[in-house]
């Protein structure tokens, strides 16, 4: 398994439940070139050719993303769920709650996903009451704590 797919499948597994836009992927597996593009782009004094240059690359990263995206797809391990602005991408785990999956590669390396069961009952009211208060795990596990 290529070291793209790797860290495309952690940040999958850290936000299980999310959509995920494809430049928010982008930036995690490629977080210098990211950083160095936006650098660039947000420069007061780029030319032209410098502007061209560095969109270009930002173009070829999101290839490169979309590249391993697609055969994730392709193998019925993501979905795209929705299309932002521009035609952005955003992508999702396809499993159910509670199901597992383990994704293997030519190289025999497994990373293995589990999509946590959410609560049935909705709990934002009860939040917004301040009945129930709603922590984060470092971790991902979410609790709830009861006044």
């Amino acid at each position: 398994m290529s070291q793209e797919k790797e860290k495309i499948l952690n940040l999958f597994r850290k936000n299980p439940n999310e959509s995920l836009p494809t430049s928010y992927i982008a930036r995690s597996v490629y977080p210098d070139e990211y950083e160095g593009i936006l650098e660039v782009q947000n420069g007061k004094f780029t030319t032209k050719e410098e502007n061209k240059k560095v969109r270009r690359e930002k173009s070829k990263i999101h290839r490169r993303i979309l590249h391993h995206l697609n055969k994730m797809v392709g193998k019925d391990v993501l979905e795209v769920s929705k299309r932002g602005e521009n035609g952005e991408k955003y992508f999702k785990l396809n499993i159910d709650e509670g199901e597992e999956i383990i994704y293997e590669d030519v190289r025999k390396r497994q990373v293995g996903i589990t999509k946590p069961v959410l609560p049935s009952l909705p709990i934002e009211n009860y939040e917004s009451k301040g009945v129930v208060k709603k922590y984060k795990d470092k971790n991902g596990i979410q609790s709830l704590i009861l006044f």
